[in-house]
């Protein structure tokens, strides 16, 4: 029984390190849609941040 937990553990932490790259990628893209998205006076977050540190 021990044995059987232990290889279904195993497997979540495999899927969690083959996937994990992927798994961050998503996440960053997510957010970096929700800064586009997001908007100040009609003027997205990202955008007013690439001026802030760009111009």
């Amino acid at each position: 029984m021990e044995n059987n937990l232990q290889k279904e553990l195993d497997k979540n932490r495999f899927f969690v390190v083959k996937y994990g790259i992927a798994i961050v990628i998503t996440i960053f893209m997510l957010i970096i849609l929700s800064l586009v998205l997001l908007k100040i006076e009609n003027e997205s977050i990202l955008k007013l941040v690439v001026k802030y540190f760009f111009h």
